[in-house]
Order: structure tokens, then C-alpha cells, then sequence
């Protein structure tokens, strides 16, 4: 019982030492170059989204600073395309198939801003072989004027080896639009042994009356290293959002100021179905 008071004393006396006081400290902020930028084989135009980052303390809200007057190029051992800023889409990007991209070929991008310059490179991935089997169920809502699509697709995953694979379902409409289709899963990407399969199930609500659908996509692509754990530690930021507790939290970059991204996928198999 005396050590019960003597404790509850002691804790009595700490809380009443307690004092709130405000400390005007100013807490460096060093803004660094950030690049992203994903090289594909099935794209006409490559971008490249350019800003600065701010260290952010506590709830601090920062805005982003957007970069408009850097040099922007990506090159290879036989080209290099200057990309120039976009101010509709706020990204610097290049004009349609003037950067010719095989797999196999490694691409560096390199960015000057001010006193800063920053680069990456990346390779793009030789396409793994893969088999896509979809079923796709289709459900009539009120009248003509929507449906509801259900599609389950399973890639089998038959080139010898271990290979980052993304899948996407894109459905493309009358007017030429294209939406990519909600997945059940979170996770879209995969790293895949030979033989091994995985099942994704997306699901389109309705669409625009005034253009309907005319066809369904289902899309493989083999990516690079840097392309696949970048999107993995997003996933996985995203899902440690709200947590209050835990380890730092980095995400992956391959730049050469540590901040940053360069990656690249290439086309392993395109289905297409009509609607």
C-alpha cells in the first residue's frame, strides 16, 4: 500500500509539471527535383511529369510546385528527343511516335532545372509470354440505356523465368474514348514464375448514352524492375495511409538524386473483344 501512494504520488507530481509551450522553430525546407516517367511500347507519346518536392512536417500542406521551363530529354545510343512542356496536360512530353521504343534498349532520361540536374535509366523489359483466358458476363440495366460488365480474367504466366506482369481490362467506346475498368483486387501487378497463373475480376458500371461500347481490351504487360516496385510500394503506402504508428516509410526511386522515377513496360498480349 506504500509504494501504491508513492507511486501515485510521483505520477500526481509529473502531471502537474506538464506545461504547454509554443516553439517558433523553422524547420528547414530543401525542395529537390521530382521526375516520373514510364516508357512504353504500345504508347505514341512518352511524358514525363516534372515538379519539386517539400519536406512536410505534421499535417503541413504544401502546395505542389510545377516545373514549366526545364530541359527535358530521353535518349538512347542512336537518339535523343527534346520534350517540350505542355500547359493543357502540365507535363513535358513528345510528339506522337517520334521516340522509337524496342524492348531490349535501354532509354535515360535527363532533366536540367535551374542548378539542378537529374537522370535515370531504364531498360524495357523483353515481353514474357503469357495466355489470357477471360469470361466476360454482361447484365441489361434499365432499358438500352446501360449495362453492367463482368469480366474474370486468368493469365498463365509460360516463359522460363520470373517476370513483373500488370494486367489491365481498357474499354474502348464509339467516339474513340477509352475508360480502364475497376478491379476487385488491389493489386494489378505481379511477379510471376513459369506456369504460374493469377485471376483478376473487373467490373465496368454502365456507360455514356451517347457513345456506347464497342469493344473490350484485356491487356498483359511485362514490366521493368523499377516500374514494378515503385507501383508496389505505392500499394502499400496507400494501404499504411491511416495507420498512426510504424516505420518510415520510403518509396522507390531509381534517379540519381534518390527521388524519382524511370520505368518501362513492353506489350506481352493484347486480346480484344467486340460488344
Amino acid at each position: 500500500m506504500r509504494n501504491l501512494i508513492l507511486i501515485t504520488g510521483i505520477c500526481i507530481f509529473l502531471t502537474a509539471c506538464q506545461k504547454e509551450q509554443v516553439v517558433n522553430y523553422v524547420i528547414p525546407q530543401k525542395q529537390k527535383l521530382f521526375a516520373a516517367c514510364f516508357i512504353g511500347d504500345s504508347d505514341s507519346i512518352t511524358s514525363v511529369y516534372l515538379t519539386r518536392t517539400t519536406p512536410v512536417i505534421g499535417s503541413e500542406n504544401i502546395d505542389k510546385v510545377l516545373i514549366k521551363d526545364a530541359s527535358v530529354q530521353i535518349s538512347t545510343f542512336n537518339q535523343t528527343i527534346g520534350l517540350p512542356y505542355d500547359d493543357n496536360l502540365q507535363v513535358y512530353s513528345t510528339q506522337a511516335n517520334t521516340l522509337i521504343i524496342k524492348p531490349g534498349i535501354a532509354y535515360t532520361l535527363k532533366v536540367n532545372a535551374g542548378n539542378e540536374s537529374v537522370s535515370g535509366t531504364t531498360v524495357v523489359p523483353v515481353p514474357a509470354a503469357v495466355v489470357l483466358n477471360t469470361k466476360i458476363d454482361s447484365t441489361l440495366i434499365a432499358g438500352d440505356l446501360f449495362n453492367t460488365y463482368r469480366i474474370e480474367t486468368t493469365c498463365l504466366q509460360t516463359s522460363a523465368g520470373r517476370y513483373p506482369i500488370r494486367l489491365a481490362a481498357i474499354m474502348v467506346f464509339e467516339d474513340s474514348g477509352k475508360v480502364e475498368l475497376t478491379a476487385e483486387e488491389t493489386n494489378l501487378l505481379f511477379e510471376m514464375e513459369q506456369n504460374s497463373s493469377k485471376t483478376v475480376h473487373f467490373t465496368q458500371f454502365g456507360y455514356d448514352i451517347f457513345s456506347k461500347p464497342v469493344r473490350l481490351e484485356i491487356i498483359a504487360l511485362t514490366t521493368d524492375e523499377a516500374y514494378y516496385k515503385y507501383h508496389q510500394n505505392i500499394e502499400k503506402y496507400k494501404l499504411n495511409f491511416f495507420i498512426p504508428f510504424g516505420e518510415p516509410f520510403f518509396i522507390y526511386s531509381n534517379m540519381s538524386n534518390k527521388i524519382g522515377i524511370t520505368g518501362s513496360y513492353s506489350t506481352s498480349h493484347v486480346t480484344m473483344y467486340p460488344l
